[in-house]
């Protein structure tokens, strides 16, 4: 009966070496597993810091793209209003009354002053 005793706990140690064997096997695989995803979140974090300096980059680009864009249409706009002041210049402009009797008086003068000297022209001639 002794030596059944001493082999029964003989046998138990063993069984509880071979489960701790077993823990100790399974506990490593989960350390493996977890250096496994602590080596993806890193590489998930460079990712994330890499593209969240690309965005900034390409925010300040557009940003910069859009006030250059933004200058080029005010500068096209001056000059068209520029080109207009300048066309309306350039338009005919109706003439008012005062104008046109101040015109038609100095038409007057200059013709009968060249009346005139046609006039003394023939007199010097003879």
């Amino acid at each position: 009966m002794r030596n059944q005793r001493v082999l029964i706990e003989t046998v138990q140690q063993e069984n509880v070496k071979c489960n701790e064997n077993d823990l100790v096997t399974e506990l490593a695989e989960v350390m493996t597993e977890a250096r496994i995803y602590h080596s993806k979140l890193v590489n998930v974090k460079k990712e994330m810091t890499s593209l969240h300096e690309r965005t900034t980059k390409l925010k300040k680009r557009a940003l910069k793209l859009q006030q250059q864009k933004m200058k080029e249409n005010l500068a096209k706009e001056q000059q068209r209003e520029k080109e207009m002041e300048q066309e309306r210049h350039l338009i005919a402009k109706p003439i008012s009354k005062r104008t046109e009797q101040a015109n038609a008086a100095k038409k007057s003068e200059q013709g009968a002053s060249a009346a005139v000297s046609d006039k003394e022209l023939p007199n010097k001639a003879i």
